[in-house]
């Protein structure tokens, strides 16, 4: 399996889809915090606080209001955790100059992955962040280059991200999202 980028197509219009979606990336199942998160630019603890007082500041109360995406890796990539900590908060620069963002690794599947959660609104002038297929190739190139910087083969990344579209409401328990 090649490392894929996945872009989960919810709509997360309810104002609560920042605590669903920060709550469901930073926390195990039993509730804990996972190891290996982090943000160049929000404090990792009050991700929801900090993103919904942008929110507010600027009246951007309605739309999406979290962007979710993920990067999933093959088993046999020779990635560890500690790699993709590292690997997280540099995909994080691509947005962190204009949105809060925050990545954590997942290791509680048969492929770890890293999440990422990021904040609809600019924290710089308050724009809504409009998401389309030309900013996912822009992304799956910044992907390439920071897997390239770490010397992992990535001719088998794909140049086309995909997809998961994902049409089920917000669950009001986070870990029963997917």
């Amino acid at each position: 399996m090649r490392p894929v980028i996945q872009i989960v197509n919810e709509s997360y219009k309810d104002p609560r889809s920042v605590y669903f979606v920060t709550r469901y990336v930073t926390h195990n199942k039993d509730g804990s915090w996972l190891q290996f998160c982090g943000s160049p630019n929000t404090n990792i603890r009050d991700i929801e606080g900090q993103m919904m007082y942008v929110k507010r500041y600027f009246g951007k109360m309605s739309g999406r209001q979290v962007r979710h995406f993920f990067i999933s890796f093959d088993n046999e990539s020779g990635l560890i955790p500690p790699d993709l900590d590292r690997i997280g908060m540099n995909v994080c620069y691509y947005y962190s100059d204009r949105y809060q963002i925050v990545y954590v690794v997942h290791e509680d599947t048969d492929h770890l992955h890293i999440h990422f959660a990021m904040n609809t609104v600019s924290y710089v002038d308050g724009s809504m962040y409009s998401s389309g297929y030309e900013d996912s190739y822009r992304l799956t190139n910044y992907v390439t280059d920071v897997l390239k910087k770490y010397n992992k083969d990535i001719d088998d990344l794909e140049s086309t991200p995909s997809f998961i579209y994902n049409d089920d409401s917000l669950s009001d328990d986070p870990v029963q999202m997917y």
